[in-house]
């Protein structure tokens, strides 16, 4: 995904490198109908998402390797 959210109105912006790239991702994008569709819905109304905004950490996708790598990386953020 080249990018995630609205970046017009984004007020922070984090830029990696594929964080957590794993086999899984393979899986995830390829035989995960729930996470493609989410995907594809956040392409044309990254509004629809209002309690997640970003995939990565929305506890629905925790066995993703994306989730595993921000939530560990951020986990100082996400408690305050």
């Amino acid at each position: 995904m080249p990018y995630s959210g609205n970046i017009l109105k984004a007020k922070i912006f984090i830029l990696a490198l594929n964080p957590g790239f794993s086999i899984r991702d393979y899986y995830e994008e390829s035989h995960s109908k729930k996470i493609i569709n989410k995907r594809k819905q956040r392409l044309k109304d990254i509004s629809s998402e209002k309690n997640f905004p970003w995939l990565s950490l929305n506890p629905e996708f925790a066995w993703t390797g994306g989730y595993e790598y921000w939530t560990k990386k951020l986990n100082p953020i996400i408690k305050k």
